[in-house]
């Protein structure tokens, strides 16, 4: 800006005319001036804006500009005035990245751009944006730097597109009549897979329960091999459970690799989704009281009922001998400790008896079948917390265990006569 009190010098302002000279890093000079109609003319002074050339990249060019303004009165040079500017920019480069959080489920793309460059004050006007063409038809966008992708109100297995348009304009600390505007893109393409959870670990573990059984008329040596693989998958999967409930972390990936290695071996395995990495994703610590993106909590159900759910929870009610869970999430796995007193329900005449609902995601016989499996009964010393409760004696088969209703979601179990036998005990389920 030119503001130079012409009029108080005695010149006429309408007669001055401003010529702007710039000499670029590559020698170029560039006059902005039109001798028919000047660019700059006074009013009172100059106020002129120019946008600077851009190298083949469109990249603004590094190196010294040398600014050259002059001011005539008519055909007599006025002033002159002399600036040289060394600019040392670099174009950040677009960056987009992706967080997947497999036990959320969230899924989140974030600009990752570094734009930070000393001496400039910048201000960044950034779209960040999303398709899934799989599931959805319109694009999803947000100006913030990271956008949670939620089509439909949560996240799909699925094919992602994702890509980040930003402009950011650096003001220079010592010039504030000098600015770089530049404009940034990035894209990314990425795949989101979710590992198998414990409903499609025991639908393979059936497979090969079903297998060893088809086996079990022969008798033979590869019914001994197929009986040893499941009772080994059994003793894993159980501690596999059991570190979770008491937030154990260690080794659980090991323990997982195991389990469908020994599924993959009798061709019961999974479809080949589950990789390191994705195992690497998985979030172990399920122990009490932890919560918040990633992890899964335990809640105290009731009744000393332990289950892990999600955010939204699961409840426990026990009534009339009659044990039910409920809730949007399935069962995890929990333990319900009770008195004979509590056991009145009344099985087609088998009185003193149990009763268990149970929420699960595919309700059939041979899922039914497997969760009766791997219920087991305890004889306690008290009905206080299970800690308490010693010693703990597994029953030895002395309480039948029936699958007494198929639901479309739900499994209901009865515990034949267990307050006939037990004056107190426990329930203990692995299972979904």
């Amino acid at each position: 800006m030119d503001e130079t009190d012409y009029a108080g010098a005695g010149v006429t302002a309408a007669n001055v005319k401003g010529l702007l000279t710039i000499t670029y890093p590559d020698a170029l000079k560039h006059e902005y001036i039109d001798q028919s109609n000047p660019v700059l003319t006074s009013a009172g002074g100059f106020s002129f804006e120019r946008p600077l050339r851009t190298d083949i990249n469109g990249v603004v060019m590094q190196g010294e500009y040398i600014f050259l303004y002059q001011s005539y009165d008519g055909a007599v040079l006025w002033g002159s005035s002399t600036l040289t500017v060394d600019v040392e920019y670099v174009s950040p480069t677009g960056v987009v990245t992706n967080s997947i959080d497999l036990f959320t489920p969230q899924i989140s793309i974030t600009d990752a751009t570094v734009y930070g460059k000393t001496g400039y004050t910048e201000s960044v006007s950034r779209s960040l944006f999303y398709t899934a063409p799989a599931i959805i038809t319109d694009t999803k966008t947000t100006i913030s730097p990271t956008l949670n992708i939620a089509p439909g109100g949560s996240h799909y297995s699925t094919s992602y597109e994702a890509g980040l348009e930003s402009t950011v304009t650096y003001q220079s600390d010592d010039y504030d009549w000098f600015s770089i505007v530049d404009y940034i893109e990035a894209s990314l393409d990425f795949d989101v897979t979710q590992p198998l959870m414990l409903p499609e670990i025991l639908a393979l573990i059936n497979c090969l329960l079903t297998k060893r059984n088809a086996l079990s008329c022969c008798d033979d040596a590869e019914y001994q091999n197929i009986t040893a693989d499941y009772e080994t998958l059994m003793s894993l999967y159980t501690q596999f459970i059991n570190n979770g409930q008491a937030g154990i972390t260690t080794n659980q990936t090991t323990i997982l690799t195991e389990i469908l290695s020994l599924l993959n071996k009798w061709s019961c395995g999974d479809d080949g989704t589950i990789t390191d990495a994705v195992l690497a994703a998985y979030t172990w610590c399920l122990c009490t009281g932890t919560s918040g993106a990633g992890s899964r909590e335990y809640y105290n159900a009731g009744d000393e009922a332990q289950i892990v759910a999600d955010a939204t929870g699961l409840t426990f009610a026990k009534a009339a001998g009659i044990g039910t869970f409920t809730g949007t999430a399935e069962l995890f796995g929990g333990t319900i400790t009770g008195t004979a007193g509590e056991a009145v329900y009344d099985r087609n005449g088998t009185t003193n008896s149990f009763k268990v609902v149970i929420p699960v995601k595919t309700a059939n016989v041979g899922y039914a079948t497997m969760i009766a499996a791997l219920a087991s009964v305890y004889n306690t010393s008290n009905n206080a917390a299970i800690a308490d409760a010693t010693p703990m004696t597994k029953d030895e088969g002395a309480v039948a265990t029936h699958v007494t209703d198929i639901g479309s979601n739900t499994i209901t179990l009865c515990f034949d006569s267990i307050g006939s036998i037990y004056s107190n005990w426990a329930i203990v389920f692995i299972l979904p």
